[in-house]
């Protein structure tokens, strides 16, 4: 399953991303670039994009994923 993960660099993302990789999901981690991450395996592929960017709403039009865990919501809008 092709499943992205926004913001999973903090305490529980990384636990949320070794767990889907874990599980052989193929995961791409969204994040802004800002926090180390140490994860057991790496994810399929690491794209650094701030939400508040127009670059996040193409990112999304332009690729398809089955699950996305949004762990970076910080407003009811987002």
């Amino acid at each position: 399953m092709r499943v992205l993960v926004v913001g999973g660099t903090g305490m529980v993302g990384v636990g949320v991303v070794d767990q889907c990789i874990s599980a052989g999901h193929e995961v791409t981690l969204l994040h802004r670039g800002q926090s180390t991450h140490q994860f057991i395996e790496q994810p399929a592929s690491t794209v650094l994009i701030d939400r508040e960017q127009s670059a996040f709403s193409e990112f999304l039009r332009q690729r398809r994923f089955e699950v996305i865990i949004d762990l970076a919501c910080y407003t009811a809008a987002e």
